[in-house]
């Protein structure tokens, strides 16, 4: 899907991997300049040039962050996006009186601060550009604080906090200040040789993976979320072709069953519709090119569809699904996906007081609210 996002700027912090990295993949493949910001630049990042301009930067220091903006402008020209992801926890295993003055100031500086003065350099040229956006990384533990992160917690209350107080100045100006929260989520961070579930299996003799698998007992989903999930949408179990949403409705009958029998048609001509934009923009060589041709020659209904040369057909924000735990479901969501690569970002709502928000409601409750991949 074009989301009119070719040809912005977009600074990402903390982008070497994890969820840092997913969103400089996400953006780059909708065709945004991003600047890469690491402390060490690792291939993924350095294989994505040119759209992606790697920077190593330490965003503790306290000029760190405005030479990393600088740069970005100096390179693209301005500045459209920050995302403020940049982050780091160490678990406090003796407590909240073995946390020292110094430790206070590293967590605060690192999840808190760095996005302060990131931010602070960004606004100018965002509030200069209009229609811009940052976006920040907190976590779950702004509002569940756990006492063994009690400074990371503190941390990220505060930056969570902080977004909210900057998007009621700045939103009026054209800027739009939005905090993504998620909780136990498969990075380094929590899985790594140093992370959290290495750290607390050394301190009391189990094992990473069971202190893993504990953590992810207490999450509402009852697993860990890979970051290509948490900002892209569950596709990372399929591969080659299949990685394609469009590819799958038209060649697997499985990934119609969500969808209510009277939206089939209009659902296949808006997927062709919008592989043909993609097509026609990237070229005869591009991933959506490729794609096309396979399913011209797999599915007899995309053929069929290509041959009518229906264009401008879009998404509608209204859905109706059919979830196999309370039925239908009519809800506004907003569906941010790319055609080859199938990354997406699914945000569903519904009316407040209808039988759907009840819905939903239950099946927040019930740890069932996601939908079977598809």
């Amino acid at each position: 899907m074009d989301l009119r996002l070719s040809g912005k700027v977009a600074v990402v912090t903390g982008a070497s991997k994890g969820i840092g990295l997913a969103v400089t993949q996400a953006l780059a493949a909708e065709g945004v300049n991003v600047v890469a910001v690491a402390r060490g630049i690792t291939g993924p990042l350095t294989d994505l040039a040119p759209r992606v301009h790697p920077v190593s930067a330490d965003l503790t220091t306290a000029d760190g962050p405005a030479s990393v903006v600088e740069e970005a402008v100096s390179r693209f020209g301005g500045l459209d996006i920050l995302v403020n992801n940049v982050g780091a926890v160490h678990p406090r295993l003796a407590g909240f009186a073995s946390v020292t003055d110094d430790d206070w100031t590293q967590a605060l500086t690192v999840n808190f601060l760095a996005a302060v003065r990131t931010t602070r350099a960004a606004l100018p040229h965002l509030i200069d550009r209009g229609n811009a956006s940052i976006v920040t990384v907190s976590s779950i533990n702004a509002f569940l604080p756990d006492p063994m992160v009690i400074d990371y917690c503190a941390a990220k209350a505060a930056l969570t906090n902080f977004c909210k107080a900057l998007s009621k100045e700045v939103g009026p100006r054209g800027v739009r200040v939005n905090t993504v929260s998620p909780g136990p989520v498969s990075t380094s961070l929590w899985l790594g040789d140093d992370g959290v579930a290495a750290t607390v299996a050394k301190a009391s003799g189990g094992s990473p993976e069971d202190i893993a698998r504990s953590a992810a007992a207490q999450s509402a989903t009852g697993r860990f979320t890979a970051p290509a999930v948490a900002l892209l949408g569950e596709q990372t179990h399929y591969t080659g072709a299949a990685r394609s949403a469009p590819y799958r409705w038209f060649t697997d009958p499985t990934a119609r069953e969500r969808y209510l029998p009277d939206d089939h048609e209009l659902n296949s001509r808006v997927n062709v519709a919008l592989l043909r934009a993609a097509a026609t923009r990237e070229g005869p060589r591009s991933p959506a090119a490729r794609l096309v041709a396979s399913l011209v020659r797999e599915s007899g209904e995309f053929a069929a569809l290509w041959d009518r040369q229906e264009v401008g057909l879009r998404w509608s924000d209204a859905k109706r699904f059919v979830h196999p735990s309370v039925g239908r479901l009519d809800l506004y969501c907003q569906t941010l996906q790319d055609p080859d690569q199938s990354q997406s970002l699914l945000v569903f709502t519904a009316t407040p007081g209808s039988d759907s928000h009840e819905k939903l409601a239950l099946l927040n409750v019930l740890g069932t609210d996601s939908f079977p991949a598809g």
